[in-house]
């Protein structure tokens, strides 16, 4: 899947330790932080961005615009 490819860091949410640690991480470097800006933009456009999201949410529209017609 498109996520398993993504550069990320995974932490502990209940850790400040392991948040500030990735934090330094990424201060430390800019290759990094780079790949996963690119990775993060791709992934938005391919699966967020409005283009792509248009379709299903007319789809989703039209549906509910035809129920309460038949309703009334």
């Amino acid at each position: 899947s498109l996520h398993d490819a993504l550069p990320i860091l995974c932490i502990d949410p209940s850790s400040s330790e392991a948040a500030a640690a990735a934090i330094h991480q990424l201060l430390d470097s800019p290759s990094l932080r780079a790949n996963m800006g690119a990775a993060a933009r791709q992934l938005h456009l391919k699966q967020y961005h409005y283009e792509q999201q248009l379709e299903p949410l007319l789809a989703a529209l039209e549906a509910l615009m035809d129920a309460r017609a038949r309703r009334w």
